[in-house]
């Protein structure tokens, strides 16, 4: 990842994409955090968003660095051999100043959970209950499906959450 990285040093933009997230507040796999080991790769890296998938709903978190701690919790399964997930413990800064419209430069990695195109969707009841979320939970879409649409216009990025109908459930923007 670091030597991936490093070759696009002088790409406009950087994005990551892979299926576990690291961040996330669906309490269907909340317990799989293990991704998260890789933020401060993301960080140095200079990259702009991560895509993933696996939680079947949509989530994005405010912009964020994370620093983890090297302490956590390796779950296993009933065998009591089998990994279940990891929790990762850590300290992670939000840049709430950022909202995507007015103020388009975050300082930090935005992550999206990008899950909700057509299995089951999770966690349904968590789209109203932001007493659930986790504190670095932006958005959380989890009553319908959805898709994420992406655009590029030079220094500008607009990221759109879009459901079946085509209308707009979240958009942001990125400026360079």
């Amino acid at each position: 990842m670091k030597s991936d990285l490093e070759k696009a040093k002088n790409a406009e933009w950087k994005f990551v994409l892979f299926h576990q997230p690291g961040f996330n507040s669906s309490k269907e796999h909340y317990e799989e955090q293990q991704m998260r080991l890789l933020s401060p790769i993301f960080e140095a890296g200079k990259v702009d968003v991560v895509f993933a998938g696996h939680v079947h709903n949509y989530q994005r978190s405010y912009p964020l660095t994370f620093k983890p701690n090297n302490q956590g919790v390796q779950l296993v399964n009933n065998d009591n051999k089998t990994p279940a997930g990891k929790i990762v413990i850590g300290e992670w800064r939000l840049d709430k100043e950022y909202n995507g419209s007015s103020n388009t430069h975050p300082n930090g990695v935005i992550y999206i959970i990008t899950g909700a195109g057509g299995q089951d969707l999770y966690n349904q009841e968590q789209q109203a209950d932001t007493d659930s979320w986790q504190k670095f939970t932006c958005k959380f879409i989890s009553q319908y499906h959805t898709f994420t649409q992406a655009n590029i216009n030079n220094k500008i990025l607009t990221i759109r959450q879009l459901n079946a109908e085509g209308k707009e459930v979240d958009k942001f923007i990125i400026t360079h």
